[in-house]
């Protein structure tokens, strides 16, 4: 019994390996493009660092293997007796692999998460019947649909979506469910949010996507060099009432498992089923101001109508937080009533904490001042 992994050594791979391995799930096989041996040893520092206990440990050094293959080339570019031989010691498939840069390429998005997907589906259609397929998708294919109830079996690209990496996710799972009814196979389709860390992101860990944007206003803040001065208003554009859906990463490898688990027997041929990994309460705009005062009491940030005259840090925002800003339009919410009916006892996360995000990023440096909560303006 072989689990097949792509993206393992990733950050949500990483969390989810951790909870494999803390369950009797047999052998597992890692697929990366580092040659073996430097990819078990970033995997076990990674798990080191997250605090997995011994057993897990001492699993991911007798249990896994890892195997070096490009989801981007038919094939994996492996050669062809490698790629049978481990289809055929596959009895369960979980596609995390994806290249997560908002802004990157549209075409390196393609080859990473579409043709990626075709060509790891390839491999589990060589597989044996029934062996289970899990992919990875994101609650973000819903695109640019900012309001409303997203169901767990939408999938309609016709509103367009807010940058090419939903794009290319959204094309993903398009393919997964064209080749489940080619094939009759199933599989089970798992869309997170934005996904968080559980608590401060230890060294040797993998990073996550908004370490990135906190080290944009770790920027701002160095640009600004002017302490004690009177925080500075930043206009974004933006809903006041915007909100943005995040669940902590730990609770959402969990879930997926128990969730896998309870669907270990194959439904009906050719069917895909499709679980909204989400928090049950949404983070509103307003919250992240509040928290972003506090640790950059530089600035005071606002949402309303595009600024007529934007100041200095209005356009570095404009310019460098590009990718995050259409989110702040967002205030729809997901259906999750499949999820919970497969989690044992309902199982919930805790509400997520953030403000180690900004404190891991942003240690303070200026004394600082008491500042007000974020204005609220009004929308266009």
């Amino acid at each position: 019994m072989t689990v097949v992994v792509t993206g393992g050594t990733g950050f949500t791979g990483t969390y989810l390996l951790r909870s494999m391995l803390s369950r009797d799930v047999g052998d597992v096989a890692v697929l990366s493009r580092d040659e073996p041996g430097k990819a078990h040893a970033r995997l076990l520092s990674a798990l080191e660092a997250l605090g997995a206990p011994s057993a897990v440990l001492d699993a991911a050094r007798r249990r896994v293997s890892t195997v070096q293959a490009d989801i981007g080339h038919p094939g994996l570019n492996l050669p062809d007796d490698r790629f049978q031989a481990l289809a055929d010691s596959m009895t369960e498939l979980w596609h995390c692999a994806a290249d997560t840069t908002l802004q990157a390429d549209p075409a390196r998005l393609r080859r990473a998460n579409l043709d990626g997907t075709r060509n790891v589906l390839a491999l589990a259609e060589t597989a044996a019947p029934g062996t289970r397929v899990r992919h990875l998708s994101t609650a973000f294919v819903a695109g640019r649909r900012r309001e409303g109830l997203i169901l767990e079996g939408d999938l309609d690209g016709s509103a367009g979506f807010e940058n090419a990496y939903e794009q290319s996710k959204y094309h993903a799972e398009v393919a997964v469910r064209d080749w489940s009814c080619r094939t009759g196979r199933s599989v089970l389709v798992l869309r997170p949010s934005l996904m968080i860390p559980d608590g401060p992101v230890p060294a040797g860990a993998p990073s996550h996507q908004l370490a990135s944007l906190v080290s944009l206003l770790a920027r701002m803040r160095a640009v600004h060099r002017r302490p004690g001065a009177a925080p500075m208003t930043v206009r974004l554009p933006g809903h006041p009432d915007a909100r943005l859906n995040m669940v902590q990463v730990g609770y959402a490898a969990e879930a997926m498992l128990d969730a896998s688990t309870r669907m270990a027997a194959p439904p009906a041929e050719g069917t895909v089923t499709t679980l909204h990994l989400v928090h049950p309460q949404d983070t509103s705009a307003e919250h992240l101001w509040r928290l972003a005062a506090e640790h950059v009491p530089e600035f005071r940030f606002t949402l309303g109508p595009p600024p007529a005259d934007p100041n200095f840090f209005e356009r570095f925002a404009a310019k460098y937080f590009q990718p995050f800003l259409p989110f702040a339009w967002h205030r729809r919410s997901y259906d999750r009533s499949r999820l919970l009916s497969l989690l044992p006892g309902g199982r919930e996360p805790g509400p997520p904490n953030l403000d180690f995000l900004f404190a891991e990023f942003l240690p303070t440096r200026f004394e600082r001042r008491p500042v007000a909560t974020a204005e609220r303006l009004s929308p266009r």
